[in-house]
């Protein structure tokens, strides 16, 4: 797990901002209260930090030198500092600070974590600046990398389409207005042909126009003008992401589970429908298997819900582990689970059924000092039919035999 390191002399101030980032945060942390032991630290394993929060003023480096070794590291760092200074502010922006916040109220400190939650979340995240000035498009890289956002440049709208189809991570795309070949308008429109608002983001920079309206109709999702601030821009850039997070969020407790994370019931079906019409398409196989946690209802009464909560989650964790895509793998209801297996042998599923089977029983749920074995009863069955409906029914008798014949049993038919 990546770090934070707290460089900071105030006792009170680590603290706060450690006791933050535990409890909203959920990140661990490491505290320095001078340059030395932060140097310390640093050179003992800097790899495991992802982000720097410094104080300007400490008791041996009282300018602000800690900040330029920090970032010699490749470490993002936010200046955290109790006054603001407008040069000290510019002098640190050259420098390559991510942020310069304030510390003053503990709105401040909640602003901080904001940024820190933002930061942690752009690992992996990609941006595309489309522009037809290098040195735009040089400026702004440098801007989002200090974001932790990898960054891919393009001077027209044709070369941005391309990159785009290269990289179809891309989660936003800050397009120029006036370009060769296809202004801004032409490519929020293409853009919009193959990418959804909520999975990608445009936002159109323009040297000052009226034409916000028209970009919005055509699918930005916002517009900033190009004399704006760098901090307004990366403002517009961080909402948003947050409105893309957020919409993903609510798609996955909408879609999974939240004790398992497996698919719920609704969008299992939907999936392995999807799956069944493609194999009787192409002529391919497709099994199912219905799981389900024997005497899971002895489990509760004797140990508790939480404990049968545990088991479930931990079941869950294992089907994940061992059924990943392109198996479909859905709780079906309370402690009965089923997975789908498109293209693959019936020989080769029903031989990893078995060895789930046989896991599943050698890993005890471990809740303390308390070690509880479970075991499941599985049945399987080949599509046959049109539907998926009548797939699983086959799977769930065979799986009523498992149990009939004394549980803890995987029974199919070859």
């Amino acid at each position: 797990m990546q770090k934070v390191l707290i460089v900071e002399d105030s006792r009170t101030t680590a603290r706060f901002m450690a006791h933050n980032l535990k409890e909203q945060l959920g990140l661990a942390h490491d505290c320095a209260e001078n340059r030395k032991t932060a140097l310390t630290l640093l050179d003992t394993d800097a790899s495991q930090y992802f982000l720097a929060l410094c104080d300007l003023n400490l008791p041996d480096a009282p300018n602000g030198e800690i900040v330029s070794e920090i970032l010699a590291r490749n470490i993002p760092v936010v200046v955290v500092s109790a006054n603001f200074d407008e040069d000290i502010y510019k002098r640190l922006m050259l420098q390559g600070v991510t942020d310069y916040i304030v510390k003053r109220t503990p709105d401040d400190m909640m602003y901080l974590m904001r940024v820190v939650r933002r930061l942690r979340a752009n690992s992996g995240v990609e941006a595309l600046i489309v522009d037809d000035s290098n040195l735009w498009c040089m400026q702004v890289s440098e801007l989002l990398k200090r974001q932790r956002i990898m960054a891919y440049t393009a001077n027209n709208g044709i070369q941005a389409m391309r990159l785009l189809r290269e990289h179809p991570g891309i989660r936003i795309v800050l397009a120029d207005h006036y370009m060769p070949g296809m202004d801004g308008i032409e490519l929020t429109a293409a853009i919009r042909k193959t990418h959804t608002m909520d999975e990608l983001s445009i936002i159109v920079i323009s040297v000052g126009t009226d034409a916000g309206a028209r970009f919005l109709r055509s699918g930005a999702n916002d517009y900033v003008f190009k004399t704006s601030s760098f901090e307004e821009l990366l403002c517009r850039i961080s909402m948003n992401l947050d409105i893309q997070d957020l919409i993903r969020n609510n798609r996955a407790l909408a879609e999974r589970d939240a004790l398992t994370n497996l698919l719920v019931r609704r969008q299992f079906f939907t999936v392995a429908q999807e799956a069944v019409a493609e194999a009787r398409k192409k002529r391919t196989p497709l099994c199912a298997a219905m799981i389900d946690v024997d005497y899971f209802k002895q489990v509760n009464d004797r140990y508790g819900h939480l404990a049968g909560d545990i088991a479930l989650r931990q079941l869950g964790a294992m089907l994940r582990e061992e059924f990943p895509a392109p198996y479909i793998c859905g709780r079906y209801g309370g402690e009965e689970f089923c997975v789908v297996a498109p293209g693959m042998d019936k020989k080769d599923f029903a031989h990893k059924l078995e060895n789930f089977r046989t896991t599943v029983s050698s890993k005890p749920v471990q809740i303390g000092a308390l070690s509880i074995v479970i075991s499941v009863s599985i049945g399987m069955a080949e599509l046959r039919a049109n539907d998926l409906e009548t797939l699983i029914s086959a799977a769930d008798a065979q799986l009523y035999t498992a149990k009939r014949e004394g549980r803890d049993r995987f029974v199919w038919q070859p």
